[in-house]
């Protein structure tokens, strides 16, 4: 990228602009167009407009100086008196944000912030045009002789679960399409109550001891674990904020089988209550309101020096006015639901989320709270920096992990206390060991795996994404003439954008792959012949690579930025991992062909995971009989 850049005028894009007053600008007025990502970036190359990726001003240094600085402020209300702290119930209102969502939020906005300092800083032009937001970034840079005008103006910025993602396959089509935090929460609750009630799974009674609150928990996902709890007698309970815990039939067949009861959180709280909670709710947006005037906003909110509050005031303080009936409503039923019962153990698959933060925050010293691993990881020294985002270092109390190796990390790198770690082996897996070994048969089947491109690192650069889509087309290309092959495609079930643009890559490439993103994982692993994952970022391994694995299928990894980890995985060549350039044909011939090479990669794979998983196929077993002994 120029360092300095000639044009008269600069136009800074950072949404979609109308192409006809774009177009009108550009001819009537020599302008160099910048963009600031990649749905920008992609418009104006459909559209065959010249410009500049404005991603290519930041360097790695300044990526990880952003990263570092987005989790430096997670907790940024500590920083402000606690007098003037909006609390309920003795918790901050502020630490209930889903801290996910936050560091995504914020990073996004650093990110954008210091490109568009860096554009400014590194131009010979005095003239720049963007939306009126930019230009209230620009006008913070305290930069004399600028001129500025307005183009395109800006939209708010809406946070990522304001939002929320349906899915599900119409056959081989993959559907999704997304509706407002509100109405979700509404559909939720009248999908819940008539199901809950059918099938009698209302927990409805004080009365029972030693309860077992599980957290979040999609029950489809750990019938094993319902099961062991079911053979010990253990009186389980599942509350989901987030999605229903009776989204489909299996998993209330799971929880009706095994006795499991469902917390029904509108019952907690009658009418007459919801009246006094409104009182209080009007209250803590009030001072909401005032607090986001305190002047020492500005100082936290800084980055290299400069304050970048303005330009994330109005969409935090929206956030936080808008979820203040939901917090408040929260925190009163789950305080009421804690008091009125017996509860010995408390398990969360994470920490970061606003009901698990919730109840972690009320819940009384007596009652244990168990985080159970729930992602494939094998974090090294040097990408320390990112275990951050698995929540580790953020909770006090005991850690279910899947086995020794993640264990010797965390002692070794975060000093925590082995009497902290429970080394249960993965609930969540212990079905695949009962699962039915499916070896390839003369129509093969290729399943590939694409893991999209997320926020939360900062290493999304419009440059990756065009790099992913030339990989995609070369991994196609290596079975466009084998009549003999099926390629399925399975996206991810997250709430991605790159997931939908993925989608459309894949249609046009072909008509004929299968497109599959809530099937479950599993089901199409044992039907491939073996499994392509693509990982945009080599620090981040999908749990895709350690599920093949289970199923003995071996795995091409491709990882996009060329940043190969030296894990144990790879040291014990437990898979193929390839870099962008490497030919991936060769492989993919090799795997189809050599049966010696093919069961060789199985082989390995088999080493690394007894080394990697404790107990294997017991794992529930094992995490069941600790917490019966509490």
């Amino acid at each position: 990228m120029e360092k300095l850049l000639k044009s008269p005028s600069i136009l800074i894009l950072n949404q979609i602009p109308d192409i006809d007053i774009l177009k009108s600008l550009i001819k009537n007025e020599e302008i160099k167009i910048l963009s600031l990502n990649y749905n920008v970036h992609n418009f104006l190359n459909i559209n065959k407009i010249s410009h500049d990726i404005g991603e290519d001003f930041l360097n790695e240094d300044e990526i990880n100086a952003i990263f570092d600085k987005t989790v430096s402020l997670y907790n940024w209300y500590d920083k402000i008196e606690d007098s003037k702290i909006p609390v309920y119930n003795k918790i901050n209102i502020f630490s209930l944000l889903d801290t996910g969502e936050f560091h995504d939020f914020i990073l996004n906005n650093i990110y954008e912030f210091y490109i568009i300092k860096k554009i400014i800083i590194s131009s010979k032009s005095k003239k720049f045009i963007a939306n009126s937001k930019i230009i209230e970034i620009i006008n913070n840079f305290n930069i004399d002789s600028l001129e500025l005008s307005t183009f395109n103006d800006d939209k708010s910025q809406k946070m990522i679960y304001d939002n929320i993602p349906i899915k599900f396959d119409l056959g081989n089509i993959p559907i999704s399409f997304s509706i407002s935090r509100n109405y979700f929460k509404k559909s939720k609750k009248i999908f819940e109550n008539i199901l809950c009630t059918l099938n009698d799974l209302w927990y409805n009674s004080s009365k029972e001891k030693d309860l077992i609150l599980l957290v979040e928990f999609n029950p489809s996902q750990f019938e094993n674990l319902f099961f062991e709890f079911s053979k010990k007698n253990m009186n389980v309970v599942v509350f989901n904020n987030r999605k229903s815990a009776v989204w489909n039939k299996k998993s209330r067949s799971i929880l009706k089988k095994n006795n499991v009861k469902v917390l029904n959180f509108s019952k907690l709280i009658s009418t007459l209550e919801k009246n006094e909670l409104l009182k209080i709710e009007n209250q803590i947006i009030f001072e909401i309101k005032t607090l986001f005037k305190n002047p020492k906003l500005q100082q936290i909110f800084t980055f290299n020096d400069d304050s970048f509050w303005s330009f994330i005031k109005n969409d935090l303080e929206k956030t936080f006015t808008n979820r203040v009936s939901e917090y408040i409503s929260l925190i009163y039923g789950t305080k009421k639901f804690l008091t009125e019962s017996s509860i010995k153990c408390i398990m969360s698959l994470n920490v970061m989320g606003e009901t698990e933060k919730t109840i972690l925050a009320l819940k009384t010293n007596d009652i244990q709270s168990i985080m159970l691993e729930h992602a494939f990881a094998n974090y090294l020294p040097e990408i320390s920096r990112y275990d951050i985002l698995s929540m580790y270092s953020l909770f006090p109390e005991k850690i279910a992990l899947w086995g020794p190796i993640q264990k010797k990390y965390l002692v070794d790198q975060h000093q925590i206390n082995e009497n902290r770690i429970i080394e249960c082996g993965s609930p969540k897996h212990d079905s695949y060991f009962q699962k039915k070994i499916i070896h390839p048969n003369l129509k093969k089947t290729i399943l590939l795996c694409l893991r999209p491109i997320i926020d939360n690192s900062g290493h999304k650069n419009s440059n990756s994404y065009e790099k992913y889509h030339d990989i995609l087309k070369k991994i196609l290309k290596c079975f466009e003439y084998d009549l003999n092959l099926t390629i399925l495609v399975k996206l991810h079930p997250g709430n991605d954008p790159h997931n939908d643009i993925l989608k459309q890559e894949i249609k046009k490439l072909s008509s004929k792959i299968q497109i599959h993103q809530i099937t479950p994982i599993e089901n199409l692993i044992q039907i491939s012949t073996f499994i392509i994952n693509i990982s945009p970022e080599g620090y981040d391994p999908s749990t895709i690579i350690m599920e093949s694995m289970l199923l003995k299928k071996p795995v091409v990894n491709i990882i996009l930025d060329d940043n190969i980890i030296q894990f144990d995985f790879v040291k014990q060549n437990a898979l193929i991992n390839l870099n962008s350039s490497d030919d991936f044909d060769y492989y993919f011939k090799k795997l189809l062909s050599d049966n010696n090479f093919y069961n060789n990669i199985v082989n390995n794979s088999q080493i690394f995971l007894n080394q990697y998983l404790a107990n294997i196929g017991n794992a529930s077993s094992n995490l069941v009989h600790y917490i019966s002994n509490i």
